[in-house]
């Protein structure tokens, strides 16, 4: 398929296109233009194009796992002490800081 193909399929407004990367193009909005940014580098450029969709796949994966512990510092600081304190309570706290402590060194791994 060629560029221009790739841009119509892509219902943007592509006035022309060739192979050599000359490309003129119709007033586009922002979205339209991460797409065609998309579609450049992924036919011109595939292997920069697998770095960038990863980095995505990374980016969301991190946005979910910060949800998770969030979610998860919730559950924890919203819990009411019991009293008496068991030691069935001392288990669950143990559970939740080594909950924690994982998270928090995928999280650090993941800054890194």
């Amino acid at each position: 398929m060629t560029i221009f193909e790739e841009l119509q399929n892509a219902a943007l407004p592509v006035i022309s296109a060739d192979e050599s990367g000359a490309i003129s193009m119709g007033a586009m909005t922002p979205e339209q233009e991460n797409l065609y940014n998309d579609i450049l580098l992924s036919y011109f450029n595939p292997t920069e194009w697998t770095k960038v969709q990863e980095v995505r796949a990374n980016d969301t994966d991190f946005k979910t796992e910060y949800q998770n512990r969030i979610d998860r510092l919730t559950q924890i600081a919203t819990v009411a002490k019991p009293d008496p304190f068991t030691q069935a309570d001392i288990g669950a706290m143990f559970d939740a800081l080594q909950d924690m402590a994982r998270n928090q060194r995928a999280m650090m791994k993941r800054i890194k």
